[in-house]
């Protein structure tokens, strides 16, 4: 069986977040609608998708659900958007599970891109979907190498390129972090121990398939990511991530 390309794989984005720790700086927003050089970070996001060849995308909204659907509406960039819409926080794990949903009604499709809607990666998607066919991978993350892992939490891989743990956030010096876009199979799901509707990605789902061996990391030590999870980060964004944005792939 052909593998599909870029262009048959549907997005989702993880876009409900409160941005608690910066909330005094988003006057009411949802954090991935921050204003950035102008735009809103969804933008940037959506923006990058549309140039590597995705022409689909789920938004996953929640809070100030409307505020996201009245700027993006149906197309964007080009781009089809969809909404799932949380009526209650299901975590991310719940959150990307309904999303699935509602692309499973517009498009057939076996695997999937997710991203976190409050940070942002340049990576070759192409080079990470074949990472992870290479690997006949469950769900493959993207790392990226920081000098300081402390504000993230380590990824541990092995020569094989299969992630073994997960450490701490309090763990400091140079490692692999977790860059918050991922490339999951839908059959992934099945793989939960408690199929419960609300849980959590990273702190459920990943372990359990870590410890099945069954989770990659793709590693290149030029991929850049920045997250606007605080003040600090946010202030710096507007020229930050137009930066990262035009790095070449």
């Amino acid at each position: 069986m052909s593998q599909p390309s870029i262009a048959e794989i549907p997005a989702v984005v993880l876009a409900g977040g409160l941005g608690t720790r910066v909330k005094a700086l988003l006057n009411n927003t949802p954090k991935p609608m921050a204003n950035v050089a102008d735009k809103p970070f969804l933008h940037w996001i959506i923006k990058d998708l549309k140039q590597q060849g995705i022409t689909t995308v789920c938004l996953a909204v929640g809070y100030k659900a409307d505020t996201v659907k009245d700027y993006f509406k149906e197309n964007y960039l080009g781009v089809k958007i969809l909404y799932s819409e949380e009526k209650e926080l299901l975590g991310t794990g719940g959150g990307a599970l309904l999303a699935v949903s509602v692309l499973s009604s517009f498009t057939s499709f076996n695997k999937f891109f997710l991203l976190n809607g409050d940070s942002f990666c340049r990576v070759s998607l192409s080079n990470v979907l074949q990472f992870h066919n290479q690997k006949n991978s469950f769900a493959t993350i993207v790392l990226s190498k920081v000098e300081n892992t402390s504000r993230y939490g380590k990824v541990i891989v092995d020569s094989q390129g299969k992630i073994t743990s997960f450490l701490e956030k309090k763990e400091e010096g140079a490692g692999w972090v977790n860059a918050g876009v991922y490339l999951i199979s839908k059959e992934v799901f099945h793989q939960r121990e408690k199929k419960e509707i609300h849980f959590s990605i990273e702190k459920d789902l990943f372990p359990q398939l870590a410890k099945k061996k069954l989770l990659y990391g793709y590693t290149n030590e030029k991929t850049a990511f920045f997250d606007i999870g605080t003040p600090e980060s946010l202030k710096l964004a507007s020229k930050t991530i137009p930066a990262l944005a035009s790095l070449s792939l």
